[in-house]
């Protein structure tokens, strides 16, 4: 019997200790895709493919959810590399070289401190993988109908959600695409069109991760199913459905881009241009795709990855060279990403560095994207007076309309439907009664709900207006 005890006892203190779990690179991606730890246990990643491999925390290509599990370089091959992990919590991974490969890390601490800790973090995408557990949940149980319904419960409910929903989305997408690969199913939801399109970027990278790159022809057919009669309630949320899967393909080709490109951004942007007119020979579409391989180089800027980072003599250097409709997409993306993530300049100093752009489409180009970014950012608390008296300062006209567009927009991208028209009109209505600009901004306010609301209903929303000037200039068409 002592004998019994005394082995119970090593037993439970083996149990108890520190221990290591292998996870292996294969071909075919991480084996195995979840493993389940104590705080303090370690994970030992291990290859045994010819190629380096680069395992660390989402979110691809950053790595914020959990920094300190990143190797900050790649894995030779049949390398290894080790990682200890102290914080409890839920931590997916991907392999940096092939962003298609996820696996998830599993940490728990004392009781319900896993959870706990997630959803009390100020880290908003860490925040994002509790909702993103909870989201993918339902969809395994329930389905994707329901899982929609959830998102759009948390978006209307919670303005931390709403402003931090893009990496929640990408779960939706990643299901969708399967519901299309094996059904022929296309998802037509308004929703698939919130938190920065991150539907239609979960969408196309996981059909890269199924099909690969070179077969992202059936991502082209997938987003001009969008606009197919019947799809969206009307024209104008099909065109942007449709905008936004491509904006989701321009992404996901740049973020597929062989090892041997990085550094060189020119490389890296040409070929990607090159995919996506293989892909449309129409130029608004290769807009919106351009739009996508410019939002990811300037989060590659802005993080230091593929061996890039922004130059402070000339951050906006690649687009210079570019024509339309590449060029244009270029400034709004890159400029704004320089202004925010480097973090030198204010909102005010970074305004006043869109005009110093070389032409004055760039500067508009610029005006607009740093003007959208701060609306959406500050949705919840937006100071409408003074970022209209920041407008204002501007030195030229076309400026100064840019800049009341920008805001226009960016409550079209940050705000539930419900909110929008009586958010537009408060700003609208700090323009001097019967003024050019006031005609403009309330001329502005129609397009922007067409997506989402039937003419009739906009027709009837402009009519409330207390000015029959302002009503006159709302319903035009």
């Amino acid at each position: 019997m002592v004998l019994t005890l005394i082995a119970a006892y090593a037993w439970t203190l083996r149990e108890q200790l520190p221990k290591t779990v292998t996870i292996t690179r294969t071909a075919s991606g991480f084996v195995p895709t979840k493993v389940y730890l104590q705080r303090g246990d370690t994970v030992r990643f291990v290859s045994d493919i010819d190629l380096p491999f680069w395992p660390a925390s989402d979110s691809h290509p950053n790595h914020t959810r959990y920094p300190a599990f990143d190797p900050k370089t790649e894995v030779p091959p049949r390398g290894e590399w080790s990682f200890t992990f102290m914080e409890p919590g839920v931590w997916p991974l991907h392999d940096h070289m092939a962003s298609q490969f996820h696996g998830t890390i599993f940490v728990a601490g004392d009781d319900g401190e896993t959870i706990e800790s997630c959803l009390r973090t100020n880290t908003d995408t860490i925040r994002a993988v509790c909702w993103e557990a909870d989201l993918k949940k339902i969809i395994d149980d329930t389905g994707l109908t329901a899982a929609f319904d959830q998102f759009r419960l948390w978006y209307t409910e919670d303005p931390e959600f709403q402003r931090n929903c893009h990496d929640v989305t990408h779960i939706l997408g990643v299901e969708a695409f399967h519901e299309f690969k094996d059904h022929d199913t296309v998802v037509t939801l308004p929703e698939t069109g919130y938190c920065g399109f991150g539907f239609y970027h979960g969408f196309v990278e996981e059909m890269a991760r199924e099909y690969g790159v070179g077969r992202l022809e059936e991502g082209a057919r997938y987003c001009d199913s969008l606009i197919e009669p019947g799809r969206f309630e009307n024209k104008h949320a099909a065109d942007e459905a449709r905008a936004g899967c491509y904006h989701g393909m321009g992404h996901a080709i740049f973020d597929s881009l062989d090892g041997t490109l990085w550094g060189d951004a020119p490389k890296m942007v040409a070929k990607s241009i090159t995919e996506c007119e293989r892909l449309t020979t129409e130029e608004h579409k290769r807009e919106r795709c351009g739009s996508g391989i410019f939002n990811a180089l300037s989060i590659a800027y802005g993080s230091d990855l593929y061996k890039l980072s922004f130059s402070d003599n000339n951050p906006t250097a690649v687009c210079s060279t570019l024509s339309p409709p590449y060029r244009s997409v270029c400034y709004t993306e890159i400029a704004t990403g320089y202004v925010r993530n480097r973090n030198l300049l204010s909102f005010e100093e970074g305004l006043v560095y869109m005009t110093t752009l070389p032409r004055i489409e760039d500067q508009s180009a610029g005006v607009y994207g740093i003007i959208d970014d701060e609306v959406r950012r500050k949705i919840a608390h937006l100071d409408i007076k003074g970022i209209h008296a920041t407008c204002e300062k501007l030195p030229r006209k076309e400026l100064l309309t840019i800049c009341m567009e920008g805001i226009l927009t960016g409550f079209n991208n940050g705000i539930t439907p419900e909110k929008k028209f009586d958010r537009m009109v408060e700003f609208c209505s700090l323009y001097t009664p019967g003024s050019l600009g006031r005609k403009s901004c309330f001329g502005g306010i129609r397009g922007r709900l067409l997506s989402q609301f039937s003419y009739e209903e906009i027709d009837a929303l402009c009519t409330s207006l207390p000015s029959a000037t302002d009503t006159t200039a709302c319903r035009a068409k």
